[in-house]
C-alpha cells in the first residue's frame, strides 16, 4: 500500500475491554463484533483533520478495483459519480460527501437478504 503512495498508520485499540463503562457492552463486546474493543481503532480515522479523504483499510479487506472514481465521486466529481454504480434507487447527494461505510456483500448467504454494513472500509 504504501508503494501505492498511501501512508499507513498501525495503531493500539485506544479502549480496552475493561474500560467500557456500559456493563452490557463491557461484558459482550467480543460477542458484538469479530474483533471485539479493537473494532473501535477504526475510530482514529477522524482524527485525521490535515488529510482530504481518509480510507480505513481491516487487514481482511480486498480492494478488487480502482477507487480513484469512488474517491473522486465523493468529493464531488460528477463525472466520478457517473462511474461508480450504486444500488438500485440510491442517488448520490449534492455537492461533497464527509462521510461513507459500504455494504459487506460477501456476508449475505441467501437470496434477496439484504447485506449489512462493511465497517472495515471507511471514506471520510
Amino acid at each position: 500500500v504504501e508503494q501505492a503512495g498511501f501512508t499507513v498508520l498501525v495503531r493500539k485499540a485506544p479502549v480496552r475491554t475493561e474500560e467500557i463503562r456500559g456493563e452490557y457492552l463491557r461484558k459482550h463486546i467480543r460477542k458484538e463484533v469479530c474483533c471485539g474493543a479493537d473494532e473501535f481503532v477504526k475510530l482514529y480515522a477522524y482524527l485525521l483533520f490535515e488529510e482530504e479523504v481518509v480510507v480505513h483499510l481491516d487487514m481482511d479487506f480486498v480492494v478488487r478495483k480502482h477507487m480513484d472514481d469512488a474517491i473522486d465521486g465523493l468529493l464531488g466529481d460528477d463525472g466520478a459519480r457517473a462511474r461508480v454504480p450504486l444500488e438500485d434507487g440510491q442517488v448520490w447527494p449534492g455537492g461533497r460527501v464527509d462521510a461513507l461505510i459500504t455494504r459487506d456483500w460477501p456476508s449475505v448467504h441467501h437470496p434477496g437478504r439484504k447485506a449489512g454494513f462493511q465497517a472495515g472500509f471507511w471514506v471520510l
